[in-house]
C-alpha cells in the first residue's frame, strides 16, 4: 500500500511537470513528493503539497495554494487567488483577501472571513465566526452557532438565528448548555 501510494505520487508529479514543462522557464519541479511553480513559493517538500504562482505558501499536509500571495497552511487546505489564506484543517479560501481559519471552513469572495468550524463566508465583507455559521452579502456577520445572515449589514449573534435585509440586527447571548 505504502509503495503505490508513493508511486501514485511520483507518477502525480511527473504528469503535471510534463504538463507544465511545457514552458520550460515557468515550471520547475522541485521533489516528487510537491511542486513548486513559480518565484518565491515556500513548500514542505515531504507534504505532498503543491505551490504555484507568486510568493505563494503551502506548508499543510496535501494543501494547495495557488496565485499571488496566497497561504495554504492548513492540513488538506486549498488556497485560490490573491492574498487569501486557508489556515484550518480541510479549509478552503479562494478569490480576493479571504480567510478561512476554522476547521472545515469555506471563504470565497472578497474580504471574506470563515473562523467558525464548518462556517461558510461568501461575496463582499462578510464573516463567519459561529459554529456552522452561514454569512452571505455585504458586511454580514453570522456570530452564533447554526446562524445565518443575508443582505448588507446584518448580524445573526445568537444560536440558530436567521437575519435577512438591510440594518437588520438579532442579538442576545446563545442559550447555555444541555447537560446530559
Amino acid at each position: 500500500m505504502t509503495i503505490m501510494k508513493s508511486h501514485a505520487s511520483k507518477l502525480s508529479a511527473a504528469i503535471t511537470s510534463i504538463c507544465l514543462l511545457s514552458t520550460p522557464a515557468l515550471a520547475t519541479v522541485t521533489d516528487p513528493h510537491g511542486v513548486d511553480v513559480g518565484d518565491g513559493n515556500t513548500l514542505n517538500f515531504d507534504q505532498n503539497s503543491a505551490a504555484i504562482g507568486n510568493s505563494v505558501k503551502a506548508t499543510g499536509l496535501n494543501s494547495g495554494a495557488f496565485g499571488y500571495y496566497t497561504n495554504a497552511t492548513g492540513r488538506e487546505s486549498f488556497a485560490l487567488g490573491n492574498q487569501s489564506t486557508a489556515s484550518g484543517d480541510f479549509s478552503a479560501a479562494m478569490n480576493k483577501f479571504n480567510t478561512a481559519s476554522g476547521q472545515g471552513s469555506f471563504a470565497i469572495g472578497r474580504h471574506t472571513t470563515a473562523s467558525g468550524e464548518g462556517s461558510f463566508s461568501t461575496n463582499y465583507a462578510t464573516k463567519a465566526s459561529g459554529w456552522h455559521a452561514s454569512s452571505f452579502g455585504s458586511y454580514t456577520e453570522a456570530k452564533g452557532g447554526y446562524s445565518a445572515a443575508f443582505g448588507v449589514y446584518t448580524v445573526a449573534e445568537t444560536s440558530a438565528a436567521m437575519v435577512t435585509g438591510i440594518y437588520n440586527e438579532l442579538t442576545g447571548g446563545d442559550p447555555p448548555p444541555v447537560s446530559g
